[in-house]
């Protein structure tokens, strides 16, 4: 889902390339009671387009999009490399959480601008928020 056809090319360069290029960061909160998972992130509107492209490698901004998909099961695949893994308050319940990613994203420019407000960015505030401020990303 989140990284648009590139892990395949990403997942065939050495380790040592492979790892400094994670194109893509994404919040995935998983629930064992339900086994869905449930992910968030913020990528350009248009990710395939060689004008955002263009756009994003000369510092400029595109419309970026606030995405949010639940899934059945864990996300799994060659691509995808855990980075933290922080419990969310569960007695607050899938509504309030529902509200809370809806008011942070609400509060979010939406204009999408590489190392200042894109996915990575995205990913460490939406957590910081959910956690209260206890779980911090770190960007490698």
């Amino acid at each position: 889902m989140p990284l648009m056809g590139w892990e395949t090319i990403v997942d065939k360069l050495p380790d040592l390339v492979s790892n400094k290029l994670q194109l893509h960061a994404f919040v995935a909160l998983g629930c064992e009671q339900t086994e869905q998972c449930w992910v968030l992130d913020f990528l350009p509107a248009d990710p395939t387009s060689p004008v955002t492209a263009a756009k994003l490698l000369t510092g400029g901004a595109v419309q970026g999009q606030f995405r949010s998909k639940v899934l059945k099961g864990w996300i799994r695949g060659p691509s995808i490399r855990t980075r933290q893994v922080a419990l969310i308050d569960a007695a607050k319940g899938v509504t309030d959480l529902e509200e809370s990613v809806q008011m942070f994203n609400s509060s979010c420019d939406p204009d999408l601008r590489l190392l200042r407000n894109d996915c990575w960015t995205y990913s460490r505030a939406l957590v910081q928020q959910l956690s209260g401020g206890t779980c911090k990303l770190d960007m490698w």
